[in-house]
């Protein structure tokens, strides 16, 4: 039917078990996570702007 989506992988998702994609060790993620969430912040933006970072990191680490 028109206007329905199309059951399957979307483009740009990785697939289980696609090796092309480069993942990130546990102790890759803790190092990461530690060296942002270790930065003092003195102003609520750049606590801000760390814990984004830090988002982002895990994010990027769950993809």
């Amino acid at each position: 039917m028109a206007g329905h989506p199309v059951p399957g992988p979307r483009p740009g998702t990785p697939r289980p078990g696609d090796h092309t994609v480069t993942r990130i060790t546990p102790e890759q993620l803790g190092e990461s996570l530690d060296a942002v969430l270790g930065e003092q912040a003195s102003t609520l933006a750049q606590e801000a702007d760390q814990l984004t970072r830090a988002h982002q990191i895990l994010h990027d680490a769950l993809q």
